[in-house]
């Protein structure tokens, strides 16, 4: 591994041609964005589950009124169920 001495006199590690300080700096960005990312993705979830739940209680209702209004219908038509 080679080392380079900055101005200020401290020593700097080098990979390649990035500094390893600034590899480190840029895994702990990352890691900051990912774990806001699952947070929201976590939010996100949540709130499927909820429009989903009342997705689906709008459809029973919905189903329970229309089975009734074939209930009420004249024998006979296409909205009866008998």
């Amino acid at each position: 591994m080679r080392t380079s001495e900055q101005e200020d006199g401290e020593l700097e590690i080098l990979t390649g041609h990035r500094p390893f300080v600034d590899l480190v700096i840029d895994v702990a960005s990352a890691r900051s964005v990912l774990i806001e990312a699952e947070k929201q993705t976590s939010v996100s979830r949540a709130a499927e589950t909820t429009a989903r739940n009342r997705y689906n209680d709008a459809t029973k209702a919905l189903d329970a009124a229309m089975a009734d209004l074939r209930k009420l219908a004249p024998r006979g038509t296409d909205w009866s169920t008998g």
